[in-house]
């Protein structure tokens, strides 16, 4: 890890950003837990509010004796967190809630702080270890964006370029023009179809008053004649 900061990509990365040499890079280290410990260990990921409906309800799923991948591969049915998470497949299994109070009450604790923190509703991953709580990650929904997007910057370090802007600009103005020619078409259309329609009823009113007409009973004059 260290060893990468003198790599030819981050030589080139930082003499693009104007970033000195001599800044040196850093590394977290950190102590990994373990859901996969016994019956007193879990995983799971919950949202502060329902990512369906927004409504204010925590919401999530957890597996006992598991690791993270373990509540997303489709090996096991994972168990809600609370009654508010339960679905049709999930009716009869049970919650964090009763199976371990102690840690979903503190987890209830963390996520209202955290969504009042950062004003968004947070996606976040936590692991329970021999019944004690961890919180691996929480992440917005502004957050997301803004991680993608810096992702994005870092790794193509083009949007600094003039000529970038003006594709852009060109981008965004040819597809409003081609919206627009879509809408004056859907309104050409329609008003054509309207027409068509105007006519097919007139000529079917003008057939009905010419078949009224020839359906009457000449007069004793006609006859005679």
């Amino acid at each position: 890890m260290f060893g990468s900061w003198e790599n030819s990509r981050a030589i080139a990365y930082r003499r693009l950003n104007d970033i000195p040499d001599d800044w040196g890079t850093a590394v977290n280290v950190q102590s990994m837990v373990f859901g996969n410990m016994g019956d007193n260990c879990a995983t799971g990921v919950a949202f502060t509010r329902n990512p369906s409906t927004g409504e204010r309800n925590f919401y999530g799923e957890y597996l006992k004796n598991a690791q993270g991948e373990d509540v997303v591969a489709g090996i096991r049915t994972p168990q809600p967190i609370n009654e508010e998470s339960r679905v049709e497949d999930t009716k009869k299994l049970p919650t964090l809630e009763g199976e371990m109070p102690k840690a979903y009450k503190e987890l209830v604790k963390i996520y209202k702080r955290l969504e009042k923190h950062y004003r968004d509703m947070q996606d976040i991953e936590f692991t329970i270890q021999d019944g004690a709580l961890w919180m691996l990650f929480s992440l917005g929904v502004a957050g997301l964006f803004l991680y993608i997007t810096s992702v994005y910057t870092t790794s193509f370090q083009t949007w600094h370029r003039p000529w970038v802007w003006v594709f852009v600009v060109f981008a965004v103005f040819y597809t409003v023009l081609f919206v627009k020619f879509l809408l004056v078409w859907k309104k050409l259309a329609t008003t054509f179809t309207v027409e068509q329609q105007r006519q097919l009823q007139q000529e079917k009113e003008g057939n009905k008053e010419a078949g009224t007409e020839s359906a009457r009973p000449r007069s004793r004059s006609a006859l005679k004649t």
